[in-house]
């Protein structure tokens, strides 16, 4: 993981993306900061929730990771989702979100933390965490993109080998 004060990249130009879900190594020939955005999702009732919302803006082209920061701007808490059919695990009586406190203490940004594969979806719910309802629900952006090749173990040998999950361990009741 990055450190907890500054987005700095945790991978550096020939260092190796291991990714622990899929069991494949990236060999990173590139990487470029890809600076911050804003994505609104738009107002939300009183304890409302908008659910299943893609995340489309965060899908790197083909050849490409992504490793992002997603930070609530607006009093909400934003719930990671992953597709159905790509769950590894679950856990009856706990709910993960991020939401402004995380945004607000710089020591948990890591807890904010993704990374993206081409070709893998992306989904988060928004939820109004003040009861009263939100007119808009902000959510900050800061990534990083890194062009990648697809290695074989024996070449990432020698080579500096960052371990990442693409999927987050799925929290709540999903059935």
């Amino acid at each position: 993981m990055s450190n907890g004060k500054m987005f700095e990249s945790p991978v550096q130009e020939g260092d190796v993306i291991y990714v622990i879900d899929e069991k494949k190594y990236y060999l990173v020939e590139a990487l470029e900061a890809a600076g911050t955005f804003v994505k609104d999702f738009g107002a939300i009732d009183a304890g409302g929730k908008l659910e299943y919302q893609e995340f489309k803006e965060l899908y790197p082209p083909r050849g490409f990771v992504l490793f992002a920061r997603l930070l609530p701007v607006d009093d909400v808490r934003l719930y990671i989702r992953v597709a159905r059919e790509s769950m590894r695990g679950a856990l009856e009586n706990a709910t993960y979100y991020v939401d402004r406190f995380v945004s607000e203490n710089i020591w948990y940004h890591t807890l904010a933390e993704v990374w993206v594969l081409h070709g893998m979806k992306f989904y988060v719910d928004v939820m109004d965490n003040t009861g009263s309802g939100v007119s808009s629900s902000k959510v900050r952006v800061l990534a990083w993109f890194y062009r990648v090749r697809e290695i074989s173990e024996e070449e990432a040998e020698g080579r500096r080998v960052v371990r990442v999950r693409i999927l987050p361990i799925a929290m709540g009741k999903t059935e």
